[in-house]
Order: structure tokens, then C-alpha cells, then sequence
């Protein structure tokens, strides 16, 4: 029983066609809350540290540091990477989803010029892993928002959203963690809360549902201000002169499944790169199916979480795209993996990176 719980994605493929409407979900967080109380504190200690060691922005950014200024010098690289047969099998998995880690993000993003007549203000959520490993996306994010008039905020101190530890039977860190973002994200100057990455934004949408969450009127606040940034983005009346440039190129698009079936906006992502003329878009073959990622799932089963990535790489080869975009940090960390395994040469991006890329920028702008 144990070892079926343990093999659960918790994709939630099953709640949105469940005739009676049952929240799988929460019932194996539960379960899975349960089951750790009978661990032994060893395994109990093991766990937390490995959430502990994903999900802390300041643990990630001095790694992220040390990791690429490793990456700067191939060989002591190589040898680092090496280290991965002797590590714990997660830790040794971890490392080979290590990317090349983008420029840290500076503090000067927190307040970037609007080309635009100001509209209002906005944050953006960056979380935990999104902010050391998706850093061009958060850029991409904040260039698009600016050109459409929003003046963008990184609030401070950035907390992770707590979905891990909901999810792997920490609901306490959890609540801990959402109530440190109400906090932080209580500004009522924010006309909205803006999560990148779709993982984030399935747990950001539900924090007025997490019991002894504490204010109910601040939860529900928040939730009603937080928006998917690809919905968010559909919502907007842009403006007359933006355009966007010509794009044609093959682009296949993946569904996170916090996308598909935890927010149910996956159809966004395509409405929005719909703006970008000559653009072909097609869904990844297969999009109903996890990619295997799933949050630590990719690190605690490492054997099934491939065989669901095999199924993609397949699909990428098939379709052969020229860009494969997807909408969840750990999906892109877990699909690069697997194209880069197979010698396929497939850039793996988040959709606002081609909106930003194919934005008209005046020519004073060197944005």
C-alpha cells in the first residue's frame, strides 16, 4: 500500500473527469502526511532535508553561485558532475538536472522603467527553484510587463510556495510557508500576484483552502489578486502599436500538468503565443500524460519518472519542433535532462520568452 501511495504523481489527470467531483489530491497529501508520522526519524530527517535543500531561496542562490562559478571552468566541472555516482540516489539525480545556471537576478529588477504609460503595479511570485534556475524567464516576464505599462515588483524576502512540503507530508511547513507570502504579498498598491512557474501558481490558488491558514479575508485576497502570468497577459487589452514580430518556426507546446489539470488554463498558453504571426504551434503528442517530473517525484522515482520522460523524448522526436515551451520550472529542468540524454537539439522555453523576444522595441531602448 505503502509503495502504491509512493508511486502517485499526484498529476490530478483524475479530478477533472471524476463524476463526483473527488479531490484526489488533497486526500493523498493526507495520506502521505499520515504515512511520514510512521517513518523513522532518520528517513524523516533525510526527507526534510532534501525539501529543505530545494526549496530555501538562500540555500539555492549561495549553490546557484558556487555551481556557476564551477561551470565557468569545464574540468572542475566534469569532475564535480562525477560526484553524482557516489551521492544518494536523489542528490546524484539532482546533479543531472543541474543546468547551466542563467546571471543571478540583481535588484535593480525590482523597480525596471515602464516604455508604457504606467497601468499599475504587479509582482511576480519567483518562488524558490524558479528564481535561481528560470532567471531569463522572470527577465523575459518583466520586460513584457513593462511594455505593456506595469511597473513590476520581486517583493522581498522571497518565500518557496510551500507545494513540496504539502505534497511530500509536510502540510505544517506548508501552511508556514503560504502565511510568510500573505505577508510579503499584502500590499494592496498590487493590482496582481503573477506566478511564472504553473507548479507554483496550482498551490498559490488554493491557499485560502489550507486550514488554520489564519486571516481568511488575507487568503482570500491574495487568491483573488493571484493570476497565472499566461492568463494574466490574455486579460489585458494591448496596446495598438505592439505587435508582436513574425515568428515562423515550429513550436510544440507541453502541458504541465499543474497547468492542465491543477489551474485548468493550459488553452492560455496557446492563446497567447496565438499573437505571434506565422508562429506554428502544435500540442506534444501525448499531453494528457505526466512528463514525469512531478514536483521530488523525479528524484524519489527515478525508474518510473523515466519511462514517463521516454514518452516525451519520443513525441520530440517525432514532431522534431524547433522549440518545445513549457510552463512549469521542473518540467523544463526534467525535459532538458532527457533531450539533451537523447542528442536532440531542442531549446526548451517558457512562452513569455517568445512574446519578449518578439516584442517591437523602440529604437532608444536597449532593453
Amino acid at each position: 500500500l505503502q509503495r502504491h501511495f509512493a508511486l502517485c504523481l499526484e498529476c490530478l489527470a483524475c479530478e477533472p473527469v471524476c463524476p463526483s467531483g473527488v479531490a484526489f489530491g488533497d486526500l493523498m497529501d493526507e495520506v502521505r502526511a499520515e504515512s511520514r508520522r510512521t517513518w523513522p526519524a532518520h528517513r524523516r530527517w533525510w526527507r526534510g532535508f532534501l525539501l529543505r535543500l530545494l526549496s530555501d531561496p538562500a540555500w539555492l542562490r549561495y549553490g546557484a553561485a558556487g555551481i556557476r562559478s564551477l561551470q565557468r571552468h569545464p574540468r572542475l566541472w566534469s569532475g564535480f558532475q562525477s560526484l553524482a555516482s557516489v551521492l544518494p540516489p536523489a542528490l546524484g539525480r539532482l546533479f543531472q538536472l543541474l543546468p547551466d545556471f542563467p546571471p543571478a537576478l540583481g535588484r535593480q529588477l525590482s523597480h525596471p522603467p515602464s516604455l508604457s504609460p504606467e497601468r499599475g503595479e504587479v509582482a511576480i511570485f519567483t518562488g524558490c527553484v524558479t528564481s535561481v534556475c528560470d532567471t531569463e524567464v522572470i527577465r523575459a516576464a518583466i520586460a513584457v510587463l513593462n511594455r505593456l505599462g506595469f511597473l513590476v515588483r520581486l517583493p522581498e524576502p522571497a518565500h518557496c510556495c510551500g507545494a513540496m512540503h504539502q505534497h511530500n507530508g509536510e502540510p505544517e511547513r506548508a501552511l508556514w510557508l503560504a502565511r510568510r507570502n500573505l505577508e510579503v504579498f499584502a500590499d494592496p498598491r498590487l493590482e496582481a500576484v503573477l506566478s511564472i512557474a504553473s507548479g507554483c501558481g496550482s498551490q498559490l490558488a488554493r491557499y485560502d483552502q489550507l486550514a488554520g491558514i489564519g486571516d481568511p479575508s488575507l487568503a482570500k485576497g491574495f487568491v483573488e489578486r493571484h493570476r497565472d502570468i499566461n492568463v494574466f497577459l490574455q486579460s489585458l487589452v494591448w496596446p495598438e502599436d505592439l505587435g508582436l514580430r513574425p515568428l515562423p518556426i515550429s513550436v510544440a507546446v507541453h502541458d504541465p500538468c499543474s497547468l492542465r489539470n491543477g489551474l485548468r488554463q493550459s488553452a492560455m498558453v496557446y492563446r497567447l503565443l496565438a499573437r505571434i504571426p506565422e508562429i506554428r504551434l502544435s500540442p506534444l503528442a501525448d499531453n494528457a500524460f505526466c512528463c514525469g517530473a512531478a514536483g521530488t517525484y523525479v528524484l524519489q522515482q527515478p525508474e518510473m519518472s523515466a519511462q514517463l520522460l521516454a514518452r516525451k523524448i519520443a513525441a520530440l522526436e517525432a514532431a522534431s519542433p524547433d522549440v518545445l515551451v513549457t510552463s512549469n520550472t521542473g518540467c523544463a529542468l526534467h525535459l532538458r535532462a532527457g533531450i539533451k540524454a537523447a542528442g536532440l537539439i531542442i531549446p526548451v522555453l517558457h512562452q513569455v520568452q517568445l512574446i519578449a523576444r518578439q516584442l517591437p522595441w523602440p529604437e532608444s531602448s536597449n532593453t
